[in-house]
C-alpha cells in the first residue's frame, strides 16, 4: 500500500528576491496614512489660521472677559 500526498499544480511561484513579509508590509501602511493623516490636519490648520480674517474686536480688550473666569477655573482645578 502506498500513500501519495495530493499537489496542486498550476500554481503561481513567488520570486524570492522579492518578498514582504505581512508585518512589515502592514507596518509601512500604518505609517503612511499616520504621515497624511497629520499632513492634512497641520495643512487644515494653516489654510484656516491665514485664511481667516480678524476675530477680536478692535475696541474690546480681551482681558476684560476671561480673566475671573480663568481663576476661579484654575482654583477649581487644583482641588480635584
Amino acid at each position: 500500500m502506498r500513500s501519495e500526498s495530493a499537489v496542486l499544480s498550476g500554481g503561481v511561484q513567488a520570486e524570492p528576491g522579492m518578498r514582504v513579509y505581512n508585518q512589515k508590509l502592514g507596518m509601512w501602511v500604518f505609517l503612511a496614512s499616520e504621515v497624511m493623516f497629520f499632513t492634512s490636519l497641520i495643512g487644515a490648520y494653516i489654510i484656516l489660521r491665514f485664511g481667516a480674517g480678524e476675530w477680536a474686536l478692535p475696541g474690546i480688550p480681551l482681558e476684560e472677559g476671561g480673566s475671573p473666569l480663568a481663576i476661579q477655573i484654575t482654583a477649581a482645578n487644583t482641588f480635584l
